[in-house]
């Protein structure tokens, strides 16, 4: 990951308002939108699950077995800047404009994604600001800033919906709120290749969830892996006792526990800060390590 030359860099701000006098005002309003968070990072985490939930969305592992914006077809792609938007609009309560996208403060403003390097400025935008946003899917970073789209930061070629994109100078203008920050992660790019392909290959949604709490133990898994996975409906089904996973993997040492049902367990497990919507396989050498060998018996015993 690239060093941030963003505002979680101290004097960003300071430096960038004296080298783009014109443009000072940016800084003003991207502070506004990290107030509407409890502190910068917040706002950065929150903006990272945006981005993330949109790209989950948008591939909807569950329903089509995909699982990278790779796989996306380029009409799909370009829906993620959709779905980005009115994410971003319920998590921060963001008014719509009239004329671009959001209204802000008293400015409208367009929302621009990508998950390239540049971005497509259309023609009702230019002179106006803009959002910025681009993520990678497979390093599990994004970045936003605030673009104001003047005729001389732009490229003279336009396509054919008359869209321009950013010049070298203009992407030198813009304000990085956060630039290449950690968002959530794409769990199934995050696996080592022989692990993914392991899981995959499986031929049924319950023998793949299995191979998944087999292969990656210690390792907190939320349930959209599991339903994407799975691809059947009351894909938890296959996660639970009386013939689920659960039961399968006990019987080879492998203790699968939930979120919403085993809290306190895992708690004295090593996973206090575990959620409703995640669960952990855990090997018994390490319940034996954790809990002592009378209480892992207990817990091991099919």
């Amino acid at each position: 990951m690239k060093p941030s030359t963003d505002t979680r860099r101290p004097g960003y701000s300071k430096a960038y308002a004296k080298k783009y006098r014109q443009h000072k005002d940016l800084a003003k309003i991207a502070g506004q939108f990290v107030a509407k968070a409890n502190s910068l990072n917040d706002f950065i985490s929150r903006m990272g699950n945006v981005v993330r939930q949109a790209y989950n969305e948008v591939i909807d592992m569950p329903r089509t077995g995909r699982w990278t914006v790779a796989e996306l077809a380029k009409t799909e792609k370009t829906y993620i800047g959709t779905k980005i938007e009115h994410l971003a609009m319920h998590e921060f309560s963001l008014a719509p404009g009239m004329k671009l996208d959001i209204l802000f403060e008293g400015h409208e403003i367009d929302i621009k994604n990508t998950i390239g390097n540049n971005w497509s400025i259309p023609l009702e935008a230019v002179g106006e600001i803009c959002i910025v946003i681009a993520g990678d899917d497979e390093k599990n970073i994004f970045s936003l800033g605030l673009f104001r789209a003047l005729e001389i930061y732009l490229n003279p070629g336009a396509n054919r919906d008359r869209k321009r994109t950013i010049s070298p100078t203009g992407m030198a203008s813009v304000f990085w709120i956060a630039r290449h920050a950690p968002m959530g992660e794409n769990f199934m790019a995050s696996l080592a290749p022989p692990v993914r392909d392991a899981i995959l290959k499986q031929t049924t949604g319950a023998a793949r969830i299995r191979e998944l709490f087999r292969k990656v133990t210690l390792r907190l898994i939320h349930r959209d892996v599991i339903e994407g996975l799975a691809q059947q409906k009351d894909a938890l089904k296959r996660v639970r006792k009386n013939g689920g996973a659960r039961d399968h993997l006990l019987r080879e040492g492998i203790l699968l526990l939930s979120g919403k049902y085993d809290h306190e367990l895992l708690g004295r497990l090593g996973f206090p800060n575990i959620t409703h919507d995640q669960y952990v396989s855990i090997p018994s050498t390490e319940v034996v390590r954790k809990l002592g060998p009378s209480a892992a018996k207990r817990l091991l015993s099919p």
